[in-house]
This record gives C-alpha cells, sequence and structure tokens, in this order.
C-alpha cells in the first residue's frame, strides 16, 4: 500500500497528536529561551512530570493546525488578528483553569498595561498573534515539507507503533500530573490522604519535587 502524507488527512488523530507533541516540546525551548534572556541563566519550566513539554504550546498549536484549515489563505492582517484574538483567549481561560482547579497560577500580567485579570494582555495577545501568522504562513508549510520524506519512508506499523507508544505515554504523563498538582493543592488545605490514591500521590510527589518541577507557579487563596 502507497504511503504518502496526503493520505492522511491533515485533521486526523494522528496530525493531531504530533502537532501536539512538537508544540509542547517547543514551548518548552521557548520557555528556556526566554527565562534565559531575562534571567541571565538557565531555568527550566516544565508542564509536566516526566519530560520536556508544556502542554498549553501543544494545545494551542493543535487550535490553531484546526484553524489553519479555515484561514490559510487569508490575507496577514487576517490570519495576525485572529491569532491574537484566538491566542489571548487561549492564554486566559488556561490561568483561569489553573487557578479553579489546581489553585496555583503561573503568570500574572498584572503590572503590564491593558491586562485582562492579569491572566494575558494586549501585549502578550499580539505576541501570540506574530506567532500564529509565522506558524501558519511558514513554519506549518516548512515542516509539513520537512517531514514529508520521513514519513513516506517510514512503514505504516512502525510509525503507528511510535504513535501509539507516545499516546499512552503522553496520557499517563497528562494524568499523573494532574493528579499530583489537584492532590498538592488539597495538601495546602489540609485536607488528608483518605484512599489509595491520595497516600500513592502524597509518596511519590512530594511538594518538594512538584515546586522543582513547577518552579513557576503560585498558590492562590481560591
Amino acid at each position: 500500500m502507497e504511503k504518502q502524507i496526503t493520505e492522511r488527512k491533515d485533521l486526523s488523530f494522528e496530525t493531531l497528536f504530533w502537532t501536539f507533541m512538537v508544540g509542547s516540546f517547543a514551548g518548552f525551548c521557548v520557555e528556556v529561551v526566554i527565562m534565559f534572556l531575562r534571567k541571565g541563566y538557565l531555568i527550566i519550566h516544565q508542564g509536566l512530570i516526566y519530560g520536556p513539554f508544556i502542554p498549553i504550546y501543544g494545545g494551542g498549536a493543535v487550535i490553531m493546525i484546526i484553524i489553519f484549515h479555515y484561514i490559510k489563505d487569508k490575507r496577514p492582517l487576517t490570519v495576525f488578528l485572529l491569532s491574537t484574538i484566538f491566542g489571548g483567549i487561549i492564554e486566559y481561560f488556561c490561568s483561569y483553569f489553573q487557578e479553579i482547579i489546581f489553585g496555583s497560577i503561573s503568570w500574572n500580567y498584572s503590572k503590564i498595561p491593558f491586562n485582562f485579570d492579569g491572566r494575558t494582555s494586549i501585549y502578550n495577545a499580539a505576541l501570540l498573534g506574530i506567532f500564529g501568522l509565522v506558524f501558519i504562513k511558514h513554519f506549518y508549510p516548512w515542516i509539513c515539507k520537512k517531514i514529508r520524506p520521513f514519513v513516506n519512508e517510514t512503514p505504516r506499523k512502525v510509525y503507528n507503533t511510535i504513535t501509539w507508544v507516545l499516546v499512552v505515554f503522553m496520557s499517563f504523563n497528562i494524568i499523573i500530573s494532574s493528579a499530583a498538582v489537584y492532590r498538592q493543592d488539597e495538601r495546602r488545605r489540609h485536607i488528608e490522604a483518605t484512599n489509595s490514591a491520595q497516600k500513592f500521590l502524597d509518596n511519590h510527589y512530594s511538594d518538594t519535587m512538584l515546586k522543582q518541577i513547577y518552579n513557576n507557579a503560585r498558590p492562590v487563596n481560591k
């Protein structure tokens, strides 16, 4: 059977999953570079317990891929404005849900002019708009062109095996990371461990460990 990447629809599960993986890793790299430029030394920000991934970037990349199909032929200004709007909305609600669910925040833009509850700002949204414009008009078409030979030459079974192994790993990673941080918030609220899952999380994912991994997260009062 001829294995052509063009046969694998752009919105297929595997395409969106690999976009999530690449976006999560790229976001980790971006955070490292930004913090180095700001502080002058290396600071590692992770979004998950295991591996160099920040899923908010991966999720944003997936949304951009979906939007890509509808605006890829639009004028650059239209792409920029739509990316700015969607980027700002995503950043705002990610901050909101992190606070509500996990009792912490990882960024606060209260000191930046034209911010929205400190969760995002016009400045940050515009930066996301620029990123979206570059991603949709240049980076995504380029990366598709580069990976096409690799995908075409990889046996389908090997490709599927690698994909599903990573799906299982990332699913576990997201679940255990979310559970560990949620349990950390329970400890802050002095909720005792009453079941085996809570005890497991207390024993294996201590506050000290999580503070090292999520060194930019700050607890908030609900």
